[in-house]
């Protein structure tokens, strides 16, 4: 009876999901519309196989199964947190914008693709990846601790190698650019963040730019992924143990990481079903917020605002400077889960929403969404494709914390600055 209920929900806000997502105009993308899109990915479609299979387990989480009706509580803030994204998404799409023309969009590409690159460079150096005797997290870590202008230059280049994509589809609409040079550009951006930050969301990010730039043909696509998947998860899978070796940035690594992938997929604890939700839609970040759910006010304690409010407000006040300065929402779990002081977890969305203001937290996402929208709204008053690119920032902060947000718009801003001490004039004109 109790899984009907869940399923009859279910239908009903993919129903809304729907209606919503067709209410998306792509020739005015903006913030809310990349969470929306986030939430599809990173929740609904995952949500729908762990229903349908009872449960999530993944042997390689710190953090127990996820069984839908046994953790009630945690299936319905699942469904809380969905209404309210849908809900921040019709108030705060109701005004269909329109971008206007970029003009100078060219440069502001050229600009950003040099910032993204000698930032990352300048972390990869800084921060003592190449080291070949011991973890390349343990290494940032370490350097980011006692490094005030190392933890800037890198929020900045996580916020350009996402917004780069933005960009990238804003110059396809408005005729700036050719598919074939905009996905050499992508590719580049997926390869070199590949090998410098050994993260794989750049993948993703360039598979929502293709599917922006084929949406007239998304069900050949869709199609694709799904048979893909079982394919596509091993893969995933073996970076994921590569990351996670303490060989460094060697070969020897990635021979570790395929034997262990081997090893790990021969497992019978680990079967396909886990694998693919995990490897491909992140499925243990809802593993993580199960946990928070579960442990919130009693072994967990309740932040109020720390990392959701405080943090994103003093993002460029160094730690040295001051102490107590509010961590990564994911260290705080890592800590707590794990035991690992540098251990970062993820737990969508909605985990640092309830992390920060347990039973108010609905109410804090959806003013912090609509908030944060109107500030990417106002922002695209004076660069015309912040929208784009904060469409692609919405998206990825399923993956990060409320932070992130902050310092993409930090990050446009300052791309805003450098075009004017170039010299570069904004001009203001519509297109559909």
């Amino acid at each position: 009876m109790l899984y009907t209920a869940f399923f009859v929900v279910y239908f009903f806000l993919a129903f809304l999901t729907v209606k919503e997502v067709k209410r998306i105009l792509l020739s005015g993308l903006t913030f809310i519309n990349g969470v929306l899109a986030g939430l599809v990915f990173y929740i609904v479609i995952p949500l729908f196989f762990i229903l349908v299979e009872g449960q999530l387990y993944i042997p390689d989480s710190p953090v127990s199964v996820f069984n839908p009706e046994k953790d009630v509580w945690t299936t319905i803030n699942l469904f809380l947190g969905w209404s309210v994204i849908l809900l921040s998404h019709f108030f705060s799409n109701r005004r269909r914008m329109v971008s206007g023309i970029d003009f100078i969009a060219h440069k502001r590409l050229e600009v950003m693709f040099f910032l993204y690159l000698a930032l990352s460079v300048y972390g990869f150096i800084e921060s003592g990846m190449l080291a070949s005797d011991s973890h390349w997290h343990s290494s940032l870590s370490d350097t980011m601790s006692t490094s005030s202008f190392l933890i800037i230059t890198k929020n900045f280049s996580f916020a350009y190698r996402t917004t780069i994509f933005g960009m990238l589809f804003y110059m396809y609409r408005s005729h700036q650019i050719k598919i074939p040079k905009a996905f050499f550009l992508g590719l580049v951006v997926v390869l070199f963040d590949l090998f410098t930050t050994f993260n794989r969301i750049t993948v993703l990010y360039f598979f929502v730019f293709v599917f922006l730039v084929y949406i007239r043909r998304w069900k050949v696509i869709l199609l694709s992924v799904f048979i893909l998947m079982p394919l596509v998860a091993p893969v995933s899978d073996m970076w994921t143990t590569f990351r996670a070796t303490n060989s460094g940035y060697s070969f020897d690594s990635f021979v570790e990481a395929y034997i262990n992938t081997l090893n790990m997929t021969s497992d019978s604890g680990k079967d396909l079903f886990s694998v693919v939700l995990n490897s491909v839609f992140e499925a243990s970040n809802i593993l993580v917020f199960n946990g928070i759910v579960n442990n919130i006010g009693d072994g967990f304690p309740v932040l109020w605002g720390e990392t959701f409010l405080i943090r994103p407000l003093t993002t460029f006040i160094p730690s040295a400077i001051w102490v107590d300065k509010p961590h990564v929402f994911g260290t705080y779990l890592g800590k707590y889960f794990s035991g690992h002081e540098s251990l970062a977890l993820n737990s969508t969305l909605f985990g640092e929403a309830i992390g920060n203001f347990y039973y108010f937290w609905p109410i804090a996402l959806f003013v912090a969404l609509i908030v944060v929208n109107l500030l990417f709204v106002a922002t695209q008053k004076f660069v015309k494709s912040a929208g784009f690119m904060g469409f692609f920032i919405g998206f990825a902060l399923w993956r990060f914390d409320m932070n992130f947000a902050i310092s993409g718009l930090y990050s446009i801003c300052f791309l805003w600055i450098i075009m004017k001490i170039i010299g570069f004039k904004e001009r203001q004109y519509a297109w559909q």
